[in-house]
């Protein structure tokens, strides 16, 4: 088994977020760490990679609208049909 960084720092990375899960499995293993810890640490590492999905969906958004908006106007978000207005209950049909 490799041997654990002493550096309570983990690296911001994949990597380092894999590395700290792993760890926190080897230690409840050992018996070093309790259940409550471990899906506390889980529930962390949850929510990093979902900020990381809502940055790659961000950066998809942004990618599409330059491609097809040469001025850069962000505008509407299309969503398979017409806009949504605010205050109208259904969506108009194609």
């Amino acid at each position: 088994m490799e041997e654990k960084s002493k550096d309570p720092k983990m690296k911001r990375t994949s990597v380092g977020l894999r590395d700290a899960l792993f760890d926190e499995i080897d230690s409840l293993r050992e018996g070093s760490s309790n259940p409550a810890r471990a899906r506390s640490l889980a529930m962390l590492a949850n929510t990093a990679l979902k900020s990381v999905e809502v940055e790659i969906e961000f950066h998809k958004y942004v990618s599409d609208i330059s491609k097809h908006n040469a001025a850069g106007n962000i505008g509407y978000l299309n969503l398979g049909g017409e806009p949504l207005k605010l205050g109208e209950n259904e969506p108009k049909e194609s």
